[in-house]
Protein backbone atom coordinates (compact mmCIF):
# COMPACT_ATOMS: atom_id res chain seq x y z
CA UNK A 1 0.00 0.00 0.00
CA UNK A 2 1.33 3.50 -1.06
CA UNK A 3 1.47 6.19 1.42
CA UNK A 4 -0.07 8.54 -0.72
CA UNK A 5 -2.44 8.30 -3.53
CA UNK A 6 -4.52 11.02 -5.23
CA UNK A 7 -6.79 9.74 -8.00
CA UNK A 8 -8.33 12.96 -10.23
CA UNK A 9 -8.30 15.18 -7.26
CA UNK A 10 -9.22 18.57 -8.04
CA UNK A 11 -9.75 21.23 -5.75
CA UNK A 12 -12.08 24.45 -6.62
CA UNK A 13 -13.00 27.74 -4.85
CA UNK A 14 -15.79 29.20 -6.61
CA UNK A 15 -14.44 29.73 -10.13
CA UNK A 16 -10.98 29.06 -9.24
CA UNK A 17 -9.58 25.87 -9.56
CA UNK A 18 -6.20 25.45 -7.31
CA UNK A 19 -6.12 21.61 -8.48
CA UNK A 20 -7.08 19.73 -11.89
CA UNK A 21 -6.78 16.15 -12.43
CA UNK A 22 -4.25 15.77 -9.85
CA UNK A 23 -2.80 12.01 -10.03
CA UNK A 24 0.17 10.70 -7.59
CA UNK A 25 1.30 8.25 -6.07
CA UNK A 26 4.19 8.95 -2.93
CA UNK A 27 5.57 5.29 -1.12
CA UNK A 28 8.61 6.98 0.82
CA UNK A 29 11.34 9.41 1.67
CA UNK A 30 11.90 13.06 1.75
CA UNK A 31 9.97 15.00 -1.04
CA UNK A 32 10.44 18.89 -1.39
CA UNK A 33 7.07 20.04 -3.06
CA UNK A 34 7.77 23.37 -4.96
CA UNK A 35 5.29 25.64 -7.29
CA UNK A 36 4.68 29.23 -8.08
CA UNK A 37 2.31 30.63 -5.88
CA UNK A 38 -1.16 29.99 -6.57
CA UNK A 39 0.07 26.25 -8.01
CA UNK A 40 -1.52 24.65 -5.29
CA UNK A 41 0.61 23.66 -2.86
CA UNK A 42 -1.21 24.93 0.19
CA UNK A 43 -4.38 23.40 -1.25
CA UNK A 44 -2.69 19.98 -1.07
CA UNK A 45 -1.22 19.79 1.96
CA UNK A 46 -4.80 20.61 3.71
CA UNK A 47 -6.32 17.76 1.81
CA UNK A 48 -4.15 15.37 2.92
CA UNK A 49 -4.43 16.50 6.33
CA UNK A 50 -8.33 16.75 5.92
CA UNK A 51 -8.86 20.62 6.58
CA UNK A 52 -10.25 20.47 3.31
CA UNK A 53 -12.36 18.50 1.19
CA UNK A 54 -11.48 17.82 -3.04
CA UNK A 55 -14.27 19.14 -5.09
CA UNK A 56 -13.48 15.39 -7.20
CA UNK A 57 -11.39 12.56 -7.30
CA UNK A 58 -9.87 10.78 -3.78
CA UNK A 59 -7.41 10.77 -1.67
CA UNK A 60 -5.36 8.07 0.62
CA UNK A 61 -3.18 8.55 3.15
CA UNK A 62 -2.14 5.23 4.73
CA UNK A 63 -5.55 3.74 3.28
CA UNK A 64 -7.36 6.38 5.53
CA UNK A 65 -9.88 8.91 3.96
CA UNK A 66 -8.91 12.39 5.30
CA UNK A 67 -12.75 13.13 4.80
CA UNK A 68 -14.22 10.28 6.77
CA UNK A 69 -14.80 12.14 10.72
CA UNK A 70 -13.55 8.34 12.00
CA UNK A 71 -10.51 7.98 9.88
CA UNK A 72 -9.78 11.50 10.06
CA UNK A 73 -9.63 10.69 13.15
CA UNK A 74 -7.24 7.98 12.63
CA UNK A 75 -5.10 9.66 10.52
CA UNK A 76 -4.26 12.71 13.00
CA UNK A 77 -2.57 10.07 15.02
CA UNK A 78 -0.26 9.18 12.25
CA UNK A 79 0.70 12.86 10.86
CA UNK A 80 2.46 15.49 11.73
CA UNK A 81 1.98 19.39 10.59
CA UNK A 82 3.89 22.31 10.95
CA UNK A 83 2.30 25.70 9.55
CA UNK A 84 4.41 28.28 8.36
CA UNK A 85 3.17 30.52 11.02
CA UNK A 86 2.70 28.49 14.19
CA UNK A 87 1.15 29.87 17.25
CA UNK A 88 2.03 29.44 20.71
CA UNK A 89 1.00 31.43 23.93
CA UNK A 90 3.96 33.72 23.92
CA UNK A 91 3.61 33.63 28.32
CA UNK A 92 3.80 29.72 28.50
CA UNK A 93 7.04 27.86 28.70
CA UNK A 94 8.41 25.74 26.08
CA UNK A 95 7.75 22.39 28.40
CA UNK A 96 4.38 23.64 29.62
CA UNK A 97 3.69 24.08 26.03
CA UNK A 98 4.45 20.80 24.70
CA UNK A 99 3.19 19.24 27.75
CA UNK A 100 -0.22 20.53 27.07
CA UNK A 101 -0.18 19.43 23.63
CA UNK A 102 0.68 16.00 24.14
CA UNK A 103 -2.58 15.87 26.75
CA UNK A 104 -4.87 17.55 23.34
CA UNK A 105 -3.16 14.31 21.64
CA UNK A 106 -4.20 12.01 24.07
CA UNK A 107 -1.01 11.08 25.81
CA UNK A 108 -2.78 10.99 28.94
CA UNK A 109 -0.75 9.29 31.59
CA UNK A 110 1.80 11.60 33.21
CA UNK A 111 4.58 9.43 33.26
CA UNK A 112 4.14 8.99 29.38
CA UNK A 113 3.65 12.39 28.66
CA UNK A 114 6.79 13.47 30.38
CA UNK A 115 8.56 10.96 28.36
CA UNK A 116 7.19 11.81 25.31
CA UNK A 117 7.80 15.74 25.44
CA UNK A 118 11.36 14.92 27.02
CA UNK A 119 12.12 13.07 23.57
CA UNK A 120 10.41 15.22 21.57
CA UNK A 121 12.90 18.67 23.03
CA UNK A 122 16.11 15.67 22.59
CA UNK A 123 14.92 15.12 18.91
CA UNK A 124 14.81 18.94 17.82
CA UNK A 125 18.10 20.22 20.22
CA UNK A 126 15.56 21.74 22.42
CA UNK A 127 16.52 20.57 25.88
CA UNK A 128 19.00 23.36 27.32
CA UNK A 129 15.43 26.09 26.83
CA UNK A 130 12.59 23.61 27.83
CA UNK A 131 11.57 26.51 30.93
CA UNK A 132 12.00 29.26 28.48
CA UNK A 133 9.05 31.14 28.03
CA UNK A 134 8.01 31.11 23.95
CA UNK A 135 8.47 34.75 23.95
CA UNK A 136 12.21 34.23 25.45
CA UNK A 137 13.09 32.12 22.19
CA UNK A 138 14.50 33.09 18.67
CA UNK A 139 12.95 32.85 15.59
CA UNK A 140 14.32 29.04 14.69
CA UNK A 141 14.17 27.39 18.06
CA UNK A 142 10.30 28.74 17.66
CA UNK A 143 10.89 26.88 14.52
CA UNK A 144 11.96 23.93 16.13
CA UNK A 145 9.73 23.74 19.00
CA UNK A 146 6.67 23.72 16.25
CA UNK A 147 9.10 20.47 15.00
CA UNK A 148 8.43 19.35 18.52
CA UNK A 149 4.25 19.40 18.82
CA UNK A 150 4.10 17.35 15.49
CA UNK A 151 6.70 14.88 16.85
CA UNK A 152 5.17 14.05 19.93
CA UNK A 153 3.34 11.32 19.02
CA UNK A 154 5.54 10.00 16.19
CA UNK A 155 3.75 10.08 12.97
CA UNK A 156 4.37 8.57 10.30
CA UNK A 157 4.05 11.30 7.74
CA UNK A 158 5.61 14.75 8.76
CA UNK A 159 4.18 17.93 6.83
CA UNK A 160 6.32 21.18 7.08
CA UNK A 161 4.80 24.21 5.09
CA UNK A 162 7.83 26.95 4.94
CA UNK A 163 10.28 25.63 7.39
CA UNK A 164 12.78 28.10 7.16
CA UNK A 165 11.51 31.43 6.25
CA UNK A 166 12.96 34.28 8.22
CA UNK A 167 15.53 32.40 9.61
CA UNK A 168 18.88 33.36 9.61
CA UNK A 169 21.91 31.69 7.37
CA UNK A 170 23.03 29.64 10.40
CA UNK A 171 19.86 28.71 11.50
CA UNK A 172 18.43 27.98 8.16
CA UNK A 173 21.30 25.41 8.49
CA UNK A 174 20.80 23.85 11.71
CA UNK A 175 17.12 23.48 10.40
CA UNK A 176 18.24 21.79 7.51
CA UNK A 177 20.39 19.06 9.41
CA UNK A 178 17.26 18.64 11.65
CA UNK A 179 15.07 17.70 8.90
CA UNK A 180 18.02 15.17 7.39
CA UNK A 181 17.58 13.21 10.50
CA UNK A 182 13.89 13.26 10.79
CA UNK A 183 13.53 11.84 6.90
CA UNK A 184 15.20 8.96 8.42
CA UNK A 185 12.53 6.87 9.66
CA UNK A 186 9.50 8.62 8.32
CA UNK A 187 8.14 10.11 5.13
CA UNK A 188 8.79 14.28 5.04
CA UNK A 189 6.91 17.11 2.99
CA UNK A 190 8.64 20.22 2.83
CA UNK A 191 6.62 23.04 0.76
CA UNK A 192 8.65 25.47 0.02
CA UNK A 193 9.85 28.82 -2.09
CA UNK A 194 13.49 28.18 -1.46
CA UNK A 195 15.24 25.52 -4.16
CA UNK A 196 17.78 25.82 -2.12
CA UNK A 197 16.04 24.29 0.47
CA UNK A 198 15.10 21.20 -1.17
CA UNK A 199 18.36 20.34 -2.88
CA UNK A 200 19.70 20.24 0.60
CA UNK A 201 17.45 18.11 2.32
CA UNK A 202 15.90 16.42 -0.21
CA UNK A 203 16.65 13.37 -3.04
CA UNK A 204 12.90 13.70 -4.50
CA UNK A 205 10.90 17.05 -6.02
CA UNK A 206 7.55 17.28 -6.40
CA UNK A 207 6.76 20.20 -8.52
CA UNK A 208 2.77 21.29 -9.05
CA UNK A 209 1.10 23.64 -11.43
CA UNK A 210 -2.59 22.67 -10.65
CA UNK A 211 -1.11 19.29 -11.74
CA UNK A 212 2.00 17.43 -11.28
CA UNK A 213 4.52 18.93 -13.61
CA UNK A 214 7.12 16.67 -12.14
CA UNK A 215 7.87 13.52 -9.17
CA UNK A 216 10.91 11.55 -9.32
CA UNK A 217 14.75 12.14 -8.02
CA UNK A 218 16.33 15.39 -8.14
CA UNK A 219 18.74 13.73 -9.83
CA UNK A 220 16.73 12.69 -12.89
CA UNK A 221 15.34 15.86 -13.37
CA UNK A 222 18.77 17.34 -13.17
CA UNK A 223 20.08 14.61 -16.08
CA UNK A 224 16.58 15.94 -18.22
CA UNK A 225 18.11 19.32 -18.26
CA UNK A 226 21.61 18.18 -18.82
CA UNK A 227 19.78 16.31 -21.87
CA UNK A 228 17.79 19.29 -23.39
CA UNK A 229 21.36 21.47 -23.86
CA UNK A 230 19.50 24.76 -23.11
CA UNK A 231 21.63 26.43 -20.31
CA UNK A 232 24.36 28.75 -21.17
CA UNK A 233 26.57 30.98 -19.82
CA UNK A 234 27.17 34.16 -21.52
CA UNK A 235 29.41 37.56 -21.34
CA UNK A 236 28.50 40.53 -22.38
CA UNK A 237 29.46 44.16 -22.26
CA UNK A 238 25.83 45.60 -22.23
CA UNK A 239 22.90 44.38 -20.25
CA UNK A 240 20.59 41.51 -21.66
CA UNK A 241 17.60 41.80 -22.96
CA UNK A 242 16.29 38.92 -24.90
CA UNK A 243 12.81 37.94 -24.06
CA UNK A 244 13.73 33.90 -25.49
CA UNK A 245 16.08 33.99 -22.34
CA UNK A 246 15.23 33.18 -18.99
CA UNK A 247 18.28 34.52 -16.36
CA UNK A 248 19.25 31.47 -13.99
CA UNK A 249 21.94 34.20 -12.31
CA UNK A 250 23.70 37.49 -13.19
CA UNK A 251 26.46 39.47 -11.84
CA UNK A 252 28.44 42.39 -13.42
CA UNK A 253 32.22 42.64 -12.54
CA UNK A 254 35.16 44.43 -14.62
CA UNK A 255 32.85 46.40 -17.16
CA UNK A 256 31.23 43.03 -18.27
CA UNK A 257 28.06 41.17 -17.32
CA UNK A 258 28.08 37.43 -17.00
CA UNK A 259 24.97 35.39 -16.82
CA UNK A 260 23.78 31.89 -16.72
CA UNK A 261 20.48 31.81 -18.64
CA UNK A 262 17.92 28.97 -20.16
CA UNK A 263 16.76 29.01 -23.70
CA UNK A 264 17.54 27.96 -27.16
CA UNK A 265 20.50 28.55 -28.92
CA UNK A 266 20.71 31.73 -30.65
CA UNK A 267 23.53 32.27 -33.19
CA UNK A 268 23.97 36.06 -32.55
CA UNK A 269 24.96 35.61 -29.16
CA UNK A 270 28.13 34.28 -27.60
CA UNK A 271 26.68 31.32 -25.92
CA UNK A 272 28.99 28.13 -24.06
CA UNK A 273 26.72 25.26 -22.86
CA UNK A 274 26.65 25.05 -18.89
CA UNK A 275 29.02 21.90 -17.92
CA UNK A 276 26.73 21.87 -14.47
CA UNK A 277 23.29 22.85 -13.35
CA UNK A 278 21.27 23.91 -10.31
CA UNK A 279 17.81 22.81 -9.19
CA UNK A 280 16.69 26.52 -9.56
CA UNK A 281 17.68 25.96 -13.30
CA UNK A 282 16.27 22.76 -13.40
CA UNK A 283 12.87 24.26 -11.76
CA UNK A 284 13.23 27.29 -14.03
CA UNK A 285 13.69 25.24 -17.31
CA UNK A 286 10.60 22.50 -16.33
CA UNK A 287 8.28 25.28 -16.13
CA UNK A 288 9.13 26.89 -19.27
CA UNK A 289 8.18 23.82 -21.10
CA UNK A 290 4.56 23.53 -22.11
CA UNK A 291 4.22 19.59 -21.78
CA UNK A 292 3.66 17.93 -18.21
CA UNK A 293 6.96 16.21 -17.88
Amino acid sequence: MAAIELAHVSKRYGKLWALRDLNLTIEAGMIGLLGPNGAGKTSLIRLLCGIFQPSEGQIRVFGLDPCKQGQKLELRRQLGYIPQHPQFDQWLSAYKTLEYLAHVRGITPKSLRQQAVEQAFEQVGLTEHANKKIRELSGGMRRRLAIAQALIHNPRLLIIDEPTVGLDPSERMRFRQLLQQLGRDRIVLIATHIVEDVMQTCQQVLILQQQVRYYGPITHLLNMVATSQQIWELETEQPLHEPQFTVAASRYQAGRYWYRVIGPKLTNYPLQPARDYTLNEAYLWLMGQTALV
